[in-house]
């Protein structure tokens, strides 16, 4: 799914702020499909440790651009532009935004939890059916939240 990391901007915004969007990010801003993304779009770069939570699910149940755009928040005049920030006003990637309703989820976990709610009939299981192997799987990544990633941007 190495398409999955061509980074394009969908359809799913109201043209108000697209047209924002275009004025913050010059004319680089292209639309992927006439339609946009059926299921979102993720916005996100390749270097986003917390974003590849996400990226991993739809790579791993093979879920194409066509459903799911991954765009750079470039796309929209970056993390602190007025376009990304209507969306996700402390401008932190990565950040999901649901194709039908406009709806904006944050932060990696729940976007990760959404994604596999919303795609759970399709390609793996990627959390366990056993409520408490489902809490050790939980635990984990709580674990690298708050002690590991935590630590890590502490330190930068």
């Amino acid at each position: 799914p190495r398409a999955l990391h061509r980074m394009r901007v969908s359809a799913l915004l109201p043209l108000a702020a697209l047209q924002r969007a275009s004025r913050l990010s010059g004319p680089s801003l292209a639309m992927s499909t006439p339609s946009g993304p059926t299921l979102g779009t993720l916005y996100d770069m390749p270097v986003s440790n917390n974003g590849a939570r996400a990226r991993m699910i739809l790579y791993y149940k093979q879920i194409p651009p066509e459903e799911v755009a991954i765009v750079s928040p470039m796309a929209l005049g970056g993390l602190k532009g007025e376009a990304y920030t209507a969306l996700h006003p402390q401008g932190k990637m990565p950040l999901f935004v649901h194709a039908g309703s406009g709806t904006a989820i944050p932060e990696s976990d729940t976007i990760a939890r959404y994604l596999c709610s919303a795609l759970a009939g399709r390609g793996p299981a990627l959390q366990p059916a056993d409520p408490l192997e489902a809490a050790k799987c939980d635990t984990i990544c709580r674990h690298h939240d708050l002690y590991l990633a935590a630590y890590h941007a502490a330190a930068i």
